[in-house]
Parts: C-alpha cells; structure tokens; sequence
C-alpha cells in the first residue's frame, strides 16, 4: 500500500480565502486522508487575514431639467420629495448609492466554511478562524458622512432638501459630499431698500442713514422699478440692460426670473398683495401686471397691460398699499409751474386720480418711494436725498430725514412693517 501525504482539502479552503492553512501532513504508510485539525473536530487556524468586503453610503448629485410651472415628485436622498416650480428651472438631486470596499480584517473572527474532499468525493465542513499577531492591534475608524441637498430661491435651479447622515466604521474613503446654502429671503423689517444703479442699499427712513447690502448686482448695470414680494420675502427688479427681471436675495444675490419681458424701459415698478408686478415708464407710457406669486400656474406671465392717460406730473416710482385699496400711489411734481403732487393709479380701470395738489413744495424729482400700511408714502428726492412722508389722505407731507442723493434712485419696502 502506497503512503502519502494530502492537503487537498486543506489547499481547497485556503485558496477559497486567500489564506494559508496551518494543517499536518501524516505519512503513516497508510492510505488516508487526514486534514489535521478537520477531521478531528479542530479549527482551521489562517496565516493570513481574510478579506472583509463593506457596502458604504455615498452622495452623487445630478441635475433634472424641469420644462414648466408645476409640482413635481422628485427622488430626494433615499427618500422622494416633492417640489413646485414657478417656471423652466433645473432641479438638483442629490441621490444615495453605495460604494464597496474590500479591505483585510483587523480583528479576531472565525467562519464556517464548506469545501470539497477529495479524500471522501463529498463536501466537508470546517471552521477557519483568524487571530491577529499582538502587533497589529485594530484601529477603529469612525466616519460620519451627511449629505444636505438645499431649497434654493424661487426662479434658481431648485433642489430638494434631504439628509441623509450615516456612521460607518471602516479604512476607505466615500464618495464627495455635496452642500448648497439657500438664498436667504428678508424679514419683512423697518427698512427702505433703496437701488441706486446696481447698488443695494438698506436705509432707515427715520434717520436717512444708508448701510450698502451689495455691488454690481446681476449684470452691474442700471436697476429700477424694484419691489417688495410679500408672498416670499424677495425683491425684484428690472434691469434694463438684459431686459428682464432680477430677484434679488436679503444679500443682494441676484438671479434672473424665468418671466415675461416688462415694457422696454421700465423704471416703476412695485408687487400687490397676490405678487403681481406692477411695472411700467412713467405716468404717460406703457404698463404691464405679472404674475411673481409663488407657485401660481401662470407665474411670469404678463395678466395685463396698456397705456396710461398722463395725469399732468412727471412720475418716477410707485407703491402699492394695502390698506388703502387697489391703487398705486405716486408723488408726481412739475418744474414749469413748480408743483407737486399726490396721485394715485386705478389697478381695475387703469386710470390717474389726482388725491392732492401741494403747489410749490419744493420737492421735485422723486425717484423712490416706499409703503406703510398705515396709509403712509415715504418719498425720496434724488438731487438732495432728501426723505418726506406724505399721508395718502392729503394732508400736508413734511420732511422726515436726509437720505442718500442719486442721479438714479429707486425704492422698495416690506409695506405690512410699521416701522416696529
């Protein structure tokens, strides 16, 4: 009878793991085949570590071309949210996927395991286990990895907020984390938000003091006819340069609003309760109403618009206040005879009225004027920056502060503050 010695087994399940197998070769001049450590109900003690294979969380970003007005359902992380656009818009996702990472194990384990035995032309059952040198103690690493997909401004791409945080403990490294901040809205404060070219300024009409908010706004060329959206807390503006309207963010960050050109020109401007935007060139000229409420099926669309009849004074701004009905009120002035005037426009017949006649207050050249709800328009002269009220029931305007003068002056505020 021929002796020999066998590791077909034991070679069996090291190459199954890529380790190497501690085992004991008989040679007692006897057929057999004795794995040692199997057959006698021992472990399989591995040379080598076996390799640990780990699905870890990650964050790809991708961008979905949103076509129109509407709500949308969205994937959002490892969820599904929903968003409303107001317009054409990009929408950005940021989206959950796994990335897989083989690496050695650090630690103490064992396993069972099948292989085939040559020996018994059968499959055989084992236990493999692995026990670190003292030299290479584990090291746990702890990774948090959290992922925040933000809600930009209304006419932006939008996105879809989601977090998604997940702790694993383990030596790769995930995938690139994506983070967006919104724009941030204002408050609906005190303040007159005035433009000066394509300046933004915040300007307390009590004192006339003006704080810069930002420069060089959108294309940093001449912005007017701004107005304040109480429906989302944003300014908007015309830029007559590109033809279309800016939203302008409480940090004077500017984007474009997917919407309807005003009337070419444009330089009154102010937003009505429901968000439409009332724009236009003056007292004698073009005007239009566009719809800038948030959500609406027709946002950006031009409701209406038409020809005013000149009311006899030169206008150079408007405002609308709540409490006073559907009107846009104006100070208007002439120079040739010197005089000013209180006026306001019919939103329903598209009409001047004429609410009073001060004759020569001095004031011409109003380019901003700015709306409390207590029946109350702040007017602010552009040759001496002068800041007047004057009480939308005729009664005599005064001078309240010194504000800022400007060649190029327009004014908006949060119409609902009284000034608290």
């Amino acid at each position: 009878m021929t002796s020999r010695r066998t590791l077909l087994a034991i070679l069996g399940a090291a190459h199954l793991f890529g380790s190497h197998v501690a085992a004991a070769p008989l040679d007692s001049g006897l057929d057999i085949c004795l794995p040692f450590g199997i057959e006698v109900g021992l472990f399989i003690d591995l040379f080598d570590p076996p390799q640990v294979t780990e699905v870890v969380p990650c964050f790809v970003t991708s961008t979905t071309a949103i076509p129109s007005a509407g709500t949308y359902v969205v994937p959002a992380g490892i969820s599904t949210g929903t968003v409303t656009a107001q317009g054409a818009t990009d929408l950005c996702v940021t989206s959950v996927t796994t990335t897989t990472t083989t690496y050695p194990c650090s630690t103490a384990t064992s396993f069972p395991t099948t292989w085939w035995d040559p020996c018994k032309s059968s499959s055989t059952s084992g236990t493999c286990r692995w026990t670190p040198p003292a030299t290479s103690a584990p090291t746990t690493v702890t990774r948090t990895v959290t992922s925040t997909v933000t809600q930009s401004d209304t006419s932006a791409p939008t996105t879809v907020t989601d977090t998604v945080t997940s702790t694993v403990t383990q030596s790769a490294t995930s995938c690139p984390v994506t983070t967006s901040t919104p724009t941030p809205t204002l408050s609906c404060d005190p303040y007159g938000y005035l433009i000066q070219y394509a300046s933004l300024y915040q300007v307390d009409l009590t004192t006339g003091t003006a704080t810069e908010v930002a420069s060089a706004i959108g294309a940093n060329t001449s912005i007017n006819a701004i107005g304040y959206n109480t429906l989302d807390n944003y300014l908007y503006g015309y830029q007559a340069s590109t033809n279309t309207i800016l939203q302008i963010s409480a940090d004077g960050t500017a984007v474009t609003v997917s919407a309807d050109a005003p009337p070419s020109g444009s330089y009154i401007g102010d937003i009505d309760s429901n968000g439409h935007y009332w724009v236009g060139l003056g007292a004698a000229s073009s005007w239009a109403e566009i719809d800038l409420a948030p959500g609406s099926p027709t946002y950006g669309k031009i409701l209406a618009n038409g020809t005013a009849t000149s009311p006899g004074y030169g206008v150079a701004d408007w405002v609308y206040i709540p409490s006073a009905g559907e009107y846009l009120y104006a100070v208007g002035s002439n120079t040739s005879p010197s005089e000013t005037a209180l006026l306001r426009f019919d939103m329903s017949t598209h009409e001047w009225e004429t609410v009073a006649n001060y004759g020569a207050l001095g004031v011409v050249g109003v380019g901003a004027v700015y709306g409390m709800n207590n029946g109350t328009v702040y007017a602010s002269e552009n040759g001496n920056g002068q800041i007047w009220q004057f009480p939308i029931s005729g009664e005599t305007p005064f001078m309240v502060s010194q504000g800022p003068p400007s060649g190029n002056n327009d004014g908006a505020r949060c119409v609902l503050n009284l000034l608290a």
